[in-house]
């Protein structure tokens, strides 16, 4: 019963849990294997194993420098892994993801790779403007592998600049690799604020440059530089009537957070969990990973389909190879208990698959009654004595619309 109820919904917990279970029956696997002196070919199933290591969903933070998008990812994987914004950076994207060994990588714009620790060290000889000013190394992306429990739920983050970056080559990567992003933190330096309210025209042309409609979050930080509650209340007011008159509050499914990231940083770092701000990010961004991007999902039960595809495979091969009848039999134990473990979670996945399938009928029959009543009001604003669309009106009516007008 209770293995039932932990099949019925999707969580970061179960998550972890599919992901851990499926490590241990491909590492035990490969490693009995590997014990036995018999010419099979494990490259598939290392390839699994690696891809069960990789994230099925990215988020990434993008802000100005010294907005404090560092410490937020730190916080966020409850270590120190991203540099801080103490000293200026030159703003190259940085990426950070599961690993099974902590590491880094600097990708050059040449497409050269300087390999490295996972070390504040090495990874400011490329990032800091006081060892590459101007970005004079040509230094296009860091990628920086940690182990950290949380990231083993399948998170990775990247680290990104303002969208206005000088350097045409980070700009381009930046834009081209926010397409691909499951959700997107925005994060803005509310201690530049406390002497006057503004909202810079720097931020609502990032926002709507970002064009990923209620797939981002709002973030507000270094709120401690607000010392007055009433100051505190008057500014959010503030930001609340700016997003309304800029248009830019379809852009959130959630309000903006205000947070304190360093001081939750520091509490993680001692084991305190706070329901904080932070926390309340999190939460917010897995449900919406969850609710609204299936392709994670799709993306681990495949790696369950491949793993009993291949188990079936080896099971063969072990029948025709193995002379040891006791060995053979111990094997094949093995390999039974992984397709039968494979076995209840292929059963979770049709239903999740069958439930997904609902999911997008249903929005698309949402979809389609939106459409149909924006040009339904729209026709009916035509007036009497204005001529209908023509062959070329009719195309003009609908590009570019679909989507940003619909109510």
């Amino acid at each position: 019963m209770e293995r039932e109820l932990l099949f019925q919904y999707w969580n970061p917990e179960l998550i972890l849990n599919i992901k851990t279970l499926l490590k241990v029956e491909v590492t035990q696997t490969i490693a009995d294997l590997e014990n036995l002196n018999v010419d099979l070919n494990l490259d598939v199933l290392k390839e699994i194993d690696e891809d069960i290591n990789r994230a099925i969903y990215t988020v990434a933070i993008v802000g100005a420098t010294k907005a404090g998008k560092s410490t937020i990812i730190n916080s966020l994987v409850s270590k120190y892994v991203s540099p801080v914004d103490i000293r200026p950076t030159t703003g190259i994207p940085t990426n950070i993801v599961p690993g099974k060994e902590e590491k880094a990588e600097i990708l050059l714009q040449n497409d050269e790779i300087i390999p490295g620790p996972a070390e504040e060290s090495f990874i400011n000889q490329y990032v800091a403007i006081d060892q590459n000013r101007s970005n004079y190394k040509k230094v296009k992306m860091v990628t920086v592998w940690i182990r950290s429990a949380n990231m083993e739920k399948g998170l990775s983050f990247c680290d990104f600049p303002g969208l206005d970056d000088a350097d045409p080559v980070i700009e381009k990567t930046v834009v081209n690799a926010l397409k691909f992003v499951n959700a997107i933190i925005y994060v803005i330096d509310a201690s530049s604020m406390t002497s006057g309210f503004k909202f810079p025209k720097q931020y609502r042309d990032d926002l709507l440059n970002l064009k990923n409609k209620d797939k981002i979050f709002l973030v507000f930080n270094k709120m401690d530089y607000f010392t007055d509650p009433q100051l505190i209340k008057d500014f959010k007011a503030f930001i609340d009537e700016q997003l309304e008159l800029l248009e830019l509050s379809s852009l959130f499914s959630y309000p903006p957070i205000y947070m304190h990231a360093k001081k939750s940083f520091d509490q993680r770092m001692k084991g305190v969990y706070e329901k904080d701000e932070m926390m309340t990010l999190e939460s917010q961004v897995w449900d919406h990973l969850l609710a609204n991007s299936k392709s994670g999902l799709h993306n681990l039960m495949n790696i369950v389909g491949q793993l009993g595809q291949e188990s079936e495979r080896l099971s063969r091969m072990l029948s025709l190879r193995v002379a040891d009848g006791d060995e053979q039999k111990r094997l094949r134990n093995e390999l039974q208990t992984t397709e039968s473990e494979l076995s209840k979670i292929k059963v979770f996945e049709r239903q999740k698959r069958a439930e997904i399938k609902t999911w997008l009928e249903n929005t698309l029959d949402i979809e389609k009654e939106h459409l149909i009543r924006h040009y339904t009001k729209h026709l009916k604003n035509i007036s009497i004595n204005n001529a209908l669309p023509n062959d070329t009106g009719i195309p003009k009516l609908f590009n570019g619309t679909i989507y940003t007008n619909c109510p």
